[in-house]
């Protein structure tokens, strides 16, 4: 842990690097300024694309590291989902699953879109510029009172 006139002095390093002011300095905090809030985002996007680039180097070496986001459109124990994660995990122990639940549509735009890595969708072909694989058919039944039940 560093103490505040270490972070302090790092703050000003970087500063000085920049030519930027980062922090406005007030005796109830240090907001970011408005230089820093954009370079903010641009350092977040940085640092976002040193991991990305890290993690496919691992990937390449065979040693898949970093985040993996899953998206689902049907009930996690009809996919089976706690068997497939827990194998992804042991062969891939550096990775963190991030799992979510969406509509099919919405699965389609987030991998497509970046937010997601893959997921898993109802619909038959979701998109032609997704590559997509069957994994089983799914049965729907519709269920409801006795009382709809035709008479014998």
């Amino acid at each position: 842990m560093l103490s505040q006139p270490a972070v302090s002095g790092h703050i000003k390093l970087l500063e000085e690097e920049l030519g930027a002011v980062l922090f406005e300095r007030t005796a109830k905090g240090m907001p970011l300024t408005r230089a820093g809030l954009i370079l903010l985002e641009e350092a977040e996007r940085t640092l976002d694309a040193a991991k990305t680039l890290v993690n496919r180097a691992r990937g390449l070496q065979g040693d898949a590291a970093g985040p993996l986001a899953l998206g689902i459109a049907s009930d996690p124990a009809a996919l089976r989902l706690g068997t497939l994660l827990s194998t992804l995990l042991a062969a891939h122990p550096r990775r963190r699953l991030r799992v979510s639940h969406h509509l099919s549509a919405d699965v389609v735009d987030q991998v497509q879109d970046g937010r997601l890595d893959a997921g898993f969708v109802l619909e038959e072909r979701p998109d032609r510029a997704l590559r997509h694989l069957p994994v089983a058919p799914v049965r729907l039944r519709v269920v409801g009172p006795v009382a709809w039940q035709d008479p014998p």
